[in-house]
């Protein structure tokens, strides 16, 4: 119980460096459970280098919480350096700001390239696949006549056309369909 005196300086680095070690530690812990989660749905362009250094800087943090209270301990045994205590304090303060930055720049980034839209190339690949599964006759060969961008729907309107042969002749077909950029889906279907 605090009789209304202040607490030491060496109470108040020994709970600071407790706390500091259990917040980097349950941080670490729960960005390396859920690392599947956060890194699976991008696999390309991804900046695995700011995650990588969020958990480097976590484990200086825990480590430098550690020599902080191992000097603090060492300075009230043996009145050795305190200067190290503050110092490792420090790193720690300082170590624990930059993972969460890093953690941050590895957060804005993850949104934003969930919500990049699809680009053309891409759109037209996965129409086309879908075109092709989907139809009845199993045309061998479909082409692109045209690829509009809709910047109000944000959508990519494709056509596709192709010629069957039968036994009078040939049968030419027409799809057209849109392409949700943000979605990431077919939207909007009209083929044979």
């Amino acid at each position: 119980m605090n009789n209304g005196n202040a607490p030491s300086a060496w109470t108040v680095i020994n709970e600071y460096s407790k706390t500091i070690i259990a917040v980097a530690a349950g941080f670490l812990a729960l960005t390396v459970t859920f690392c599947g989660q956060l890194l699976h749905p991008f696999s390309r362009g991804y900046p695995l280098w700011s995650l990588l250094a969020c958990w480097i800087l976590l484990v200086l943090v825990i480590a430098s919480s550690l020599l902080s209270a191992a000097f603090l301990s060492n300075y009230l045994r043996n009145k050795g350096n305190p200067n190290l205590c503050i110092f490792f304090c420090n790193v720690a303060f300082f170590a624990l700001f930059l993972a969460a930055l890093f953690f941050l720049i590895f957060a804005i980034s993850a949104v934003r390239i969930k919500n990049r839209l699809t680009g053309p190339s891409e759109a037209v690949t996965k129409s086309l696949s879908f075109v092709e599964r989907n139809d009845p006759l199993k045309s061998v060969d479909w082409w692109l006549t045209s690829l509009e961008w809709n910047e109000t729907k944000k959508q990519w309107d494709l056509t596709f056309q192709s010629e069957t042969p039968a036994k009078a002749g040939t049968i030419s077909r027409v799809t057209s369909l849109s392409f949700d950029s943000a979605k990431k889906e077919i939207v909007n279907y009209k083929g044979p």
